[in-house]
């Protein structure tokens, strides 16, 4: 099961609780609390992942799109910003999707002791260890000890400044730029495209213990 099929199967189970709360309240009704200790550990723990991996890709569509025509905002900078975003939430999927595990494993694991919840999802932890912790080495060698400057983002903000005092480099920095540019789009799309079957092939697991012939199945 991929993450976009297990997003279906949560947002049916979403609909389903929530429809009878709509038609109460259309009947001037007071409706049923259905909101149990689950319903947010299942929606908004999987909310959060899936959030973040859509802000991942929002990032990539940033630098695909016109960067801002603005004095006020450097392009150097602006391209600086969105790979301190992209990082940024490339971290908080990951603690999120941990959390969200974790969480699954503990309420379920008392719901269904004899199915051996902690053993299927080992292979999400090991994912999470194995697979997206080195991506974010590139981060995290630097995020304790001075702003990220990586990737070229040095380079090309020295060569920036440099040039607005010797416009003989514009035409150097303008073409550094797009090459630097270039890059971080190609890192982007690869690194996006790794998440991308890490989260598949995790929520394939956590699919194993949520659902039953896609249905969720609630603890």
């Amino acid at each position: 099961m991929t993450l976009e099929e297990y997003e279906k199967a949560i947002a049916n189970w979403v609909v389903e609780k929530v429809k009878p709360i709509g038609e109460a309240m259309l009947a001037g009704e007071m409706p049923e609390d259905y909101k149990t200790e689950y319903f947010p550990m299942l929606l908004d723990g999987f909310k959060g992942v899936f959030d973040s991996f859509e802000a991942m890709k929002f990032s990539l569509t940033l630098l695909k799109s016109d960067f801002p025509v603005s004095e006020s905002v450097p392009r150097e900078k602006y391209l600086e910003y969105v790979v301190h975003a992209f990082y940024s939430d490339c971290y908080v999927l990951k603690e999120l999707l941990k959390g969200y595990t974790n969480r699954i494993q503990k309420v379920y694991g008392r719901a269904l002791p004899n199915e051996s919840v902690k053993l299927r999802l080992e292979p999400v932890f090991e994912a999470l260890s194995n697979d997206i912790e080195p991506l974010m080495n590139i981060r995290n060698s630097h995020v304790h000890q001075e702003r990220f400057q990586g990737g070229g983002l040095s380079q090309l903000s020295g060569l920036s400044l440099a040039a607005q005092f010797e416009g003989s480099l514009a035409d150097a920095s303008d073409e550094a730029f797009k090459v630097i540019l270039d890059q971080w789009v190609r890192c982007f799309e690869r690194v996006i495209g790794i998440y991308t079957g890490l989260l598949d092939e995790c929520f394939d697991h956590i699919s194993e213990i949520v659902l039953v012939d896609g249905v969720v199945r609630e603890p």
